[in-house]
C-alpha cells in the first residue's frame, strides 16, 4: 500500500470483509510507516480463521521475517488480525493489535440480522451474496434478496450479484472472485471462537454512530489478557476511515506500535 523509510516499523493492515484493503488506503495515507494491505485472495483457505492465519502469516513472513509485528484489522479484518496475532505470540513473537470497529464477536450481530429476516431463522448464499451488495451500494435488503433469487443456480446468482454492480469502477472478475471468496469468510467469521486469548495490549477504535448490541468493548475483554484501550471516533462503520477520523485513527495506530 505504501511503503516508506526501511529504518521506519512495519504495518500490516487486514481488509475488511468485501476482500478489498483501498478501504483503508485514506488511513494508510496518513501513516509515516511501511503500510501493507492483506487481503484474500483465490489461493487463499476460507475453511477456517486458523487457516487464513496461517497464510497471511506466511506472507507476512516474506516481508518481515521476526518480530515484533504491528497488525491492523478492520471490520471482519479485525477477526483476522486477531487470530494471527495469537498464532504469532504462540510462536514467540511481540505484537501490537490494533482492531478498527471489529472483533471476532462482531459479525455475529450482522448474522443475527439476517436470521431474523426469515421465519425459519435460517441463512444461505443468497444472504450472504445480498450482504455482499449491501456493502457497496445503499440498497433494500429484500428488493436485493429477491432479485438474486430469481436465478436458480448459486453460478447464475454470483452472474447477477456482479450484474448489479456492474457500475462500480472495480473489476469485474475480482469482483466475482471477491463475492465467492465472501461467502466462505462470512460464514468462517460466523463460527469463530478464539481458542487461546492474546497476551499483548489490545487497541479498539470504536465508531460513534455504529450501535451494536456488544457493548463498549465489542466482547473483548474475555479475550485479552492484556490492557484492553477503548477509543471512539466520528462517523459510522464505513466513515470513520476517511475525513478527519482517518486522521484521528492514525495518530491512534501511531501511539499502540510495538518496537524492537
Amino acid at each position: 500500500m505504501k511503503k516508506g523509510e526501511s529504518n521506519k516499523p512495519n504495518v500490516f493492515m487486514f481488509s475488511a470483509i468485501e476482500g478489498f484493503v483501498s478501504a483503508l488506503e485514506e488511513v494508510a495515507s496518513k501513516l509515516p510507516y511501511n503500510i501493507y494491505g492483506l487481503q484474500c485472495t483465490e489461493d487463499a483457505p476460507i475453511d477456517s480463521m486458523a487457516s487464513m492465519a496461517k497464510f497471511f502469516i506466511a506472507k507476512i513472513k516474506e516481508i518481515q521475517t521476526s518480530g515484533p509485528y504491528n497488525l491492523v484489522g478492520y471490520s471482519f479484518g479485525a477477526s483476522v488480525a486477531f487470530e494471527t496475532g495469537v498464532a504469532l505470540e504462540a510462536a514467540g513473537e511481540k505484537v501490537s493489535l490494533v482492531l478498527l470497529d471489529g472483533s471476532p464477536s462482531y459479525v455475529l450481530t450482522h448474522e443475527n440480522a439476517m436470521k431474523n429476516r426469515h421465519s425459519d431463522n435460517k441463512v444461505d448464499h443468497r444472504d450472504a451474496f445480498t450482504y455482499f451488495v449491501l456493502l457497496f451500494k445503499e440498497m433494500d435488503y429484500q428488493v436485493v434478496f429477491e432479485q438474486i433469487s430469481t436465478k436458480k443456480t448459486k453460478e447464475e446468482q454470483l452472474e447477477e450479484v456482479v450484474n448489479i454492480l456492474s457500475d462500480l469502477p472495480l473489476n469485474k472478475d475480482e469482483l466475482k472472485t471477491a463475492a465467492k471468496l465472501f461467502y466462505g469468510k462470512l460464514f468462517v467469521s460466523f463460527y469463530y471462537k478464539p481458542v487461546q486469548k492474546f497476551n499483548g495490549n489490545v487497541t479498539l477504535i470504536t465508531a460513534k454512530d455504529n450501535f451494536v448490541s456488544l457493548g463498549p468493548d465489542y466482547g473483548l475483554k474475555p479475550l485479552c489478557k492484556g490492557s484492553l484501550n477503548i477509543h471512539s471516533v466520528s462517523g459510522d462503520h464505513r466513515q470513520i476511515v476517511k475525513g478527519e477520523s482517518a486522521n484521528s485513527i492514525a495518530q491512534i495506530i501511531s501511539s499502540s506500535l510495538v518496537s524492537k
